[in-house]
């Protein structure tokens, strides 16, 4: 409550200092934008959304019209699925509010651990009870993957086996955003005809065509999280609470052996007017991997006449805590002295702007590495790990260590819960599916000019 107080009064007085006001939210499709005319003259602005005063997602957008070009889950997509409010702020606020926030939470983890010490002091002769870690979703079920519910008291050893790079490449990458973390594998399963897929969640922006194309540089630093259930305690309160829910909720085993870290994944779409200069742009990008062919790719069409080329970058990033997502959107959104945006000047064809872009890229990255390693290094027992985005997947292009699960009594099939639910939901898709096919037909018939009444003369009086 203090904390919540303290960021209310930071926020009444926040019009001269180029932060917005809190914007109330109980669900993120309920949004009430930020109002872009606030930040005029700057090229973009950020959007921090928190649940319960801790950072869930932050956002960077065009001034100009609003679009969101990054989009940043310090904590994974499953924090950012749910917040409370939203706060807007001119990017040069952005690190200095994260560091404040990051600061009340280390201080209420360290408030909270001497309450636990306090509640429970060491019995001389006496073991005391592991204190266990938080903020990893851990749950497994074999038909739909990763559940969301922190059900389980487990420890996990220090991370270990870290792979990746932080230079961004598009060597190996996978061919979209939700494929470099290969979401749409983590959920399968079905009910009769009806399935689900966490694809549905990350659509893809970019459509290939004869003149148009997209390319993916990525950067990640992921270890391998070793979790140990305690077999005498196994569930805390959510898991006791769940109930015929346990299956859906907490999952019917555990991730014993999993990698966990941070991945962030630049997507460039482009294109010509001309198929001729989208090849001159493909050869650039082919060229090599690092993130400076896009600089060669703007240079391959920028003086070409006949034609015009568009480039289009956006910035996905997953894991590694807040003060890795604010590094990396901030050096997204870096300007020159006039304000200008080295990123968008290098869409509109400068040259000199793209190297500077790759270049502040390339150092957001190694920063936002070395914050996130930093955290990783310093594992405690107790510690609150959600700063570790789970790939239970994997991650493409980057070697981890193979799943394990164990066992975990299991209580409800995933899905029966909601069979009736389903079964009315197939009936529904059925008869909207044959009213698609009989309108097609019908459309059919009538193109081709076909005679009802000849049809059914029986029907004519």
């Amino acid at each position: 409550m203090l904390v919540l107080q303290a960021g209310l009064a930071s926020g009444a007085n926040a019009d001269a200092s180029g932060l917005d006001r809190w914007t109330h939210q109980r669900w993120p499709h309920h949004s009430n934008s930020c109002d872009p005319a606030r930040f005029e003259g700057a090229a973009h602005y950020a959007k921090v959304r928190l649940n319960y005063g801790e950072i869930a997602s932050i956002h960077l957008h065009r001034t100009e019209d609003g679009d969101e070009v990054v989009t940043s889950h310090p904590y994974g997509t499953a924090v950012a699925a749910v917040w409370q409010r939203q706060r807007c702020m001119s990017l040069e606020r952005l690190e200095p509010f994260v560091e404040r926030l990051e600061r009340r939470q280390r201080f209420k983890a360290w408030l909270q651990r001497r309450k636990r010490l306090a509640a429970n002091p060491e019995t001389p002769g006496v073991a005391p009870a592991p204190p266990y870690n938080t903020g990893l979703l851990i749950g497994w079920n074999s038909s739909t993957g990763q559940t969301p519910g922190e059900c389980y008291n487990f420890t996990t050893a220090q991370p270990a086996n870290n792979v990746g790079s932080l230079s961004f490449s598009s060597e190996n990458a996978a061919s979209s955003v939700a494929a470099q973390t290969r979401i749409s594998a983590t959920v399968s399963g079905g009910f009769g005809a009806f399935s689900a897929s966490a694809s549905f969640a990350y659509s893809d922006q970019w459509q290939s065509s004869a003149n148009s194309g997209s390319v993916y540089f990525n950067i990640s630093s992921v270890y391998t999280l070793n979790n140990t259930v305690d077999p005498n305690d196994p569930l805390n309160t959510q898991g006791e609470n769940a109930g015929d829910q346990f299956a859906t909720l907490c999952g019917t085993e555990y991730m014993a052996s999993v990698p966990g870290g941070m991945v962030a994944t630049l997507a460039v779409a482009y294109g010509s007017s001309l198929q001729t200069a989208k090849s001159d742009i493909d050869a650039a990008f082919s060229a090599h991997f690092e993130l400076d062919s896009l600089t060669a790719a703007v240079d391959a069409v920028r003086d070409r006449s006949d034609s015009e080329s568009y480039f289009d970058v956006r910035l996905s990033h997953s894991g590694g805590g807040a003060q890795a997502g604010a590094l990396l959107t901030t050096s997204f959104g870096a300007t020159n002295a006039d304000g200008d945006s080295y990123v968008e000047e290098c869409s509109n064809g400068d040259v000199d702007a793209c190297e500077l872009f790759v270049s502040n890229m390339a150092t957001g990255a190694s920063n936002a590495g070395n914050a996130f390693d930093a955290l990783a290094q310093e594992v405690e027992a107790g510690e609150n790990l959600n700063f570790f985005a789970l790939f239970a997947s994997g991650v493409a292009g980057v070697d981890t260590s193979t799943l394990v699960t164990e066992t975990v009594e299991s209580q409800t099939d995933v899905l029966a819960p909601h069979q009736s639910q389903l079964e009315q939901y197939l009936v529904l898709l059925n008869e909207i599916g044959t009213l698609g096919n009989r309108a097609t037909h019908l459309n059919g018939l009538l193109a081709d000019g076909f005679n009802f009444t000849d049809a059914r003369p029986d029907r004519v009086p």
